[in-house]
């Protein structure tokens, strides 16, 4: 149980982390949106596959990986957050 809510806290500062390093990287938010894509889809393939194989702690990062780099890309959507 305790160990769940501690998965549970690091997952929700995702977001916090992403919208940190979309804020820091504000003029390059445009040009980096193939790369947020390719972070989350080979994060994604890597989850996917860390869950097949019984590793936990490969799926909690790629989720992690999944979270920040999703809140980063729509921000790069956001004319009011770009530079």
């Amino acid at each position: 149980m305790k160990e769940n809510l501690i998965v549970l806290l690091l997952l929700s500062l995702s977001v916090p982390v992403g919208l940190y390093i979309s804020w820091l990287s504000r003029d390059e938010l445009v040009n980096g949106r193939f790369w947020f894509k390719a972070i989350s889809v080979s994060s994604l393939i890597a989850g996917f596959i860390g869950g097949i194989s019984g590793k936990t702690e490969i799926t909690l990062v790629s989720s992690f990986i999944i979270l920040v780099s999703f809140t980063a890309l729509e921000k790069s959507f956001n004319e009011k957050w770009q530079k």
